[in-house]
């Protein structure tokens, strides 16, 4: 979830993130691993070199998936890497709104610098969002303050979360893109009368099934969409045990990630449909390329995609195709 001094720690390898420490507590820790690997406990020098291994395979995991980090090859360029790791490796700070002055934007890269952070993750203005000049501008002035002084740069490609939405521009204009999914209402019963109300939504499914062993016979449904009236469905069920089960297909909003979302409450799009997901690239990323020259590699390391969801929290997700 952004807020605007939020610190997240993006991984180099993969597209994950990770917790780190600062530069001084890498110090300490590179410090206190080197000094313990030589005292006298089995278990904690075990311990300890276990941890220096992990910590020498994530350098090398970064060095690996980013061109500008060479793989440190002695224990000694392991101990000086670790202990002052490279801008890449270090703490990022996600900024989801840079201060529009270049002085501001100056004062906060030194503050951020003389802090140990090694980037930002950061995105125009989430005021008038992708759509105002101003804005481009100054976030544009301010990426490439940031690479002079030597910060790496992620781009975060969303107004808030999950990614997708383009902080709803991406059903602006195309409604009928937003999420969708079927909804189960469903009964059990031993014989005599039954009643079921449907769900929202364009019914797919009305019908009971034989338990038997405990499994569902899928095989001898009896149908019933004829006992459907209004919202209801009603049926005197035989002797034995059933299982009856009304699905509907309808948006997909109440009880989902969108509904419960801490930043913004906004419908989401159907990620199952090619269309939604074309429209915000459009709208986001290639938006961000021409900024900057149609190669974000030169600017940014990586692109922070937070949370896409198929808003299928409580129910399964339905394409029509």
């Amino acid at each position: 979830m952004p807020n605007q001094a939020q610190t997240q720690s993006p991984a180099c390898h993969g597209g994950q993130r990770s917790s780190r420490c600062t530069a001084d507590e890498k110090g300490r820790s590179g410090a206190a691993a080197h000094t313990k690997l030589g005292g006298r406990r089995g278990g904690r020098r075990f311990a300890v070199a276990r941890a220096a291994l992990v910590a020498w395979a994530w350098l090398g995991a970064v060095a690996g998936a980013t061109s500008t980090l060479a793989r440190p090859s002695s224990t000694a360029d392991f101990a000086s890497c670790f202990a002052n790791p490279p801008a890449q490796a270090r703490i990022f700070k996600i900024i989801h709104g840079w201060p529009d002055t270049p002085a501001a934007q100056d004062e906060w890269i030194s503050r951020l610098t003389r802090q140990g952070f090694g980037g930002v993750v950061c995105n125009v203005s989430f005021d008038q969002y992708l759509e105002s000049d101003a804005h481009w501008q100054s976030f544009t002035r301010a990426v490439a303050a940031a690479r002079k002084a030597g910060l790496a740069l992620w781009l975060y490609d969303e107004r808030g979360y999950p990614s997708g939405n383009a902080g709803g521009l991406v059903l602006r204009e195309h409604p009928e893109w937003e999420a969708r999914g079927l909804l189960v209402a469903d009964t059990e019963s031993r014989g005599g009368s039954v009643q079921l109300e449907l769900p929202p939504g364009r019914l797919v499914l009305a019908g009971a099934f034989p338990v038997r062993n405990g499994q569902i016979s899928l095989t001898e449904q009896v149908e019933l969409g004829g006992q459907v009236l209004g919202r209801t469905l009603r049926w005197d069920a035989p002797e034995g045990h059933w299982r009856v089960l009304a699905i509907t297909e309808d948006r997909l909003y109440e009880g989902t990630h969108a509904d419960g979302n801490l930043w913004q409450k906004l419908p989401y799009v159907n990620l199952l449909q090619p269309e939604p997901t074309k429209r915000f690239l459009d709208l986001t990323h290639d938006r961000y390329a021409a900024r900057f020259g149609g190669d974000l590699g030169k600017d940014f390391v990586a692109t922070f995609t937070d949370e896409p969801s198929l808003m299928s929290s409580t129910v399964p997700c339905w394409s029509v195709r």
